[in-house]
């Protein structure tokens, strides 16, 4: 019996993106620490203490998950290989980067939401079937008042779009089918997030969501919105594989002294999740 094996590994993979770190200090970096010597000997700053505590390693069975997810899943392997890349490319167009990052969240969000459906309870589903017959009702009288406010007005109903937008009430906005991946895995967004996720709509299309005649401020904001979209797409990953902790808050660590509206003083150096 023969076999043929071929492989391909990355080179040193370095990147300004990585979120989890087990050096409290990586977090602090910018941080004036309080330091005090006693007899008992060296006195960590709180702030130190209290973060070590929390910090967890990714364990085994997370890094077990990550790979078997990769063989199970090509859409979830080319996800993990195309963060790889992202976070990998140095000097690229930030600009371009916000669009592949929008890509990604857009393929987590979706391998997240396929699979916690498929495991829904059976009285979801009941309570969907109750609520058909209201739906159709509802949709029926929607109808009637479409129809009847054409016609009062001499206008031409136009069946096939009218319809089609009274028959998608029901279905929730792309935002919220995106949110609701974070809700699945209990991740809390803020409200800021959420203002984040709906930018990535822009960046799919092609269009530059900042208005900006100052190079350099512009320059800022697409960074900012590198290192969100990286968090949004990240931390559900990282959830996904099983694990709980913090991440960097990259945004404050980098950008802090920067004049960006959206970084308040009061952000936290690290997200839990």
């Amino acid at each position: 019996m023969q076999f043929l094996f071929t492989s391909t590994f990355y080179g040193t993979y370095k990147t300004q993106y990585e979120l989890l770190t087990m050096n409290p200090y990586e977090i602090y970096q910018n941080v004036d620490l309080n330091f005090s010597y006693d007899e008992t000997g060296f006195k960590q700053d709180d702030r130190i203490k209290e973060l070590s505590d929390k910090m967890r390693p990714l364990t085994k069975k997370s890094f077990e998950k990550l790979i078997l997810s990769m063989i199970d899943s090509s859409k979830f392997a080319e996800l993990i290989y195309s963060m790889l890349s992202i976070n990998g490319l140095d000097g690229f167009s930030t600009f371009l980067k916000a669009g592949m990052y929008s890509i990604a969240l857009e393929m987590i969000t979706s391998i997240v939401s396929s699979e916690n459906k498929e495991n829904k309870v059976e009285d979801e589903e009941i309570l969907m079937q109750e609520n058909e017959e209201l739906k159709k009702e509802l949709q029926k009288k929607l109808h009637k008042l479409s129809m009847d406010f054409f016609e009062a007005n001499n206008l031409t109903y136009k069946d096939s779009m009218i319809d089609k937008r009274i028959n998608s009430i029901y279905n929730p906005f792309n935002r919220n089918k995106l949110a609701e991946a974070y809700e699945m895995l209990g991740i809390v967004l803020t409200p800021q997030n959420k203002k984040n996720i709906d930018l990535r709509n822009k960046f799919l299309h092609g269009v530059l969501p900042y208005k900006s005649e100052d190079y350099k401020q512009l320059g800022s904001q697409l960074f900012y919105i590198n290192l969100e979209l990286n968090f949004l797409v990240s931390s559900l990953i990282y959830k996904y594989i099983g694990y709980s902790g913090p991440l960097k808050n990259l945004t404050k660590i980098y950008m802090e002294h920067l004049d960006i509206k959206e970084i308040k003083e009061s952000d936290p150096y690290y997200n839990e999740i």
